[in-house]
C-alpha cells in the first residue's frame, strides 16, 4: 500500500473513532436527562443472527447419540476387486457403469 493510502485509512479510522465518542457521550447524557425525569429507558432488543454454533452442531446425549451410530456392514467382496471383476467379466467388449452399477448393488 502507499503512503497516502494509509494515511488516509488512519484518518478515516481516527474521524470513526471520534464521531463513535460523541454519540456515546450523547447517550451518557440522554439516560441522565432519563434518570433526572424518572423515565425507565427501555433495554436494548437483542439483535437477530447467528450467535454460536448451528443447533444441528451440538453434542448429543448418551442414547441419542449411540442410537445414531450403525456398525459397518461386512461385504462378500471388497470394492476393489468386485470392479476388477466386473471388468474381468465383461472381457475385450468391455464395461460400462450400468453394468457396475447393477454388481455393487447385487453385492449388497
Amino acid at each position: 500500500m502507499s503512503k497516502t493510502v494509509i494515511a488516509e485509512l488512519g484518518s478515516l479510522v481516527r474521524r470513526l473513532n471520534t464521531g463513535r465518542q460523541n454519540d456515546v457521550n450523547a447517550i451518557v447524557e440522554i439516560d441522565a436527562a432519563f434518570d433526572n425525569l424518572g423515565v425507565a429507558t427501555a433495554k436494548p432488543k437483542k439483535r437477530k443472527g447467528h450467535s454460536g454454533p448451528p443447533k444441528t452442531a451440538k453434542r448429543q446425549s448418551g442414547k441419542r447419540r449411540a442410537a445414531k451410530i450403525t456398525k459397518r456392514r461386512e461385504f462378500k467382496t471388497i470394492a476393489t476387486e468386485l470392479v476388477l471383476a466386473t471388468f474381468e467379466k465383461a472381457g475385450a467388449k468391455g464395461s460400462t457403469g450400468a453394468l457396475l452399477t447393477k454388481a455393487w448393488k447385487a453385492a449388497k
